[in-house]
């Protein structure tokens, strides 16, 4: 009976439920080095196909959302022309689902954080590496402020591991020293929406407050 019982849940699509009652499931990116799964005829190009390669990208992580990869590369992955590839990244980041970079050669998706968030400090800890090679850029620093202050609703063991790989002294200034550059639009007086406490919401430690907890 357990044989069976264990033969079962290997069939059984595993999900999981978050917090606010959506079902999601963690794919293995792998996927990318089967040999049965390359040898299938590629999707034909399109912004939802693009978008659902990025979901699966093998470089998505462990910094969630987080993908540096350039535009051939990612056209050499998904086997589409570099036209093509373009085109329809240039399509999905006009929706909002992803933003990029294409001088730096980054990608980010940002919602992934609040659709994969860190169960532990040691999670916390594995972004450091890839995010000393994450290329510095007004993307960077974007997705930089994004962390800062989406990491204040995990208070303890992962807030304290957040700052060490992002510098506690971004969490000091509550990400306003971080939102610089084009991409934030800043009023004269720093703050986005020109509130004098440089928060974009009249909050007094100047973090971008999220109406919700990150599930």
């Amino acid at each position: 009976p357990m044989m069976v019982a264990a033969f079962l849940a290997a069939l059984w699509p595993r999900w999981r439920m978050a917090k606010d009652g959506t079902r999601y499931r963690r794919v293995d990116t792998r996927l990318w080095t089967d040999e049965k799964f390359r040898a299938l005829p590629p999707e034909k190009p399109s912004a939802r196909a693009l978008f659902k390669n990025l979901l699966i990208h093998p470089d998505n992580g462990p910094i969630p959302g987080v993908i540096v990869t350039g535009i051939r590369a990612l056209a050499e992955l998904i086997q589409w022309s570099a036209r093509a590839t373009k085109r329809n990244l240039d399509a999905v980041s006009a929706s909002g689902f992803v933003l990029h970079e294409e001088s730096a050669r980054l990608i980010w998706l940002p919602n992934a954080l609040k659709i994969n968030p860190p169960d532990n400090r040691n999670m916390v800890l594995s972004w450091r590496g890839h995010w000393l090679n994450v290329p510095e850029c007004r993307l960077r620093r974007r997705i930089l402020a994004h962390f800062v202050a989406a990491m204040q609703l995990y208070p303890g063991e992962r807030l304290e591991a957040a700052k060490s790989v992002f510098g506690a002294a971004h969490f000091a200034a509550g990400g306003a020293a971080v939102g610089d550059g084009p991409l934030f639009a800043a009023a004269p007086n720093g703050s986005p929406n020109g509130s004098p406490n440089g928060s974009p919401n009249g909050s007094p430690n100047g973090i971008e407050r999220v109406s919700r907890p990150i599930p």
